[in-house]
């Protein structure tokens, strides 16, 4: 399973699978949603478990 999600973050962090803009404009939103619920109840399930389900969702072992 470390395999897979070594080879998951490659692929999420390789300048060739997205442009620099989409990358850009997706750590925005992520930000910016999480500067929004700061202090409230779902900040920790936003910061620690969107990324979280992101890296397991695409695994296919």
């Amino acid at each position: 399973m470390l395999r897979s999600i070594r080879r998951e973050l490659r692929i999420a962090f390789s300048k060739r699978t997205q442009s620099i803009w989409v990358r850009a404009t997706k750590w925005a939103i992520f930000l910016g949603v999480a500067v929004v619920l700061y202090g409230s109840d779902f900040f920790v399930f936003w910061v620690v478990g969107l990324p979280f389900l992101g890296v397991l969702t695409p695994l296919e072992d």
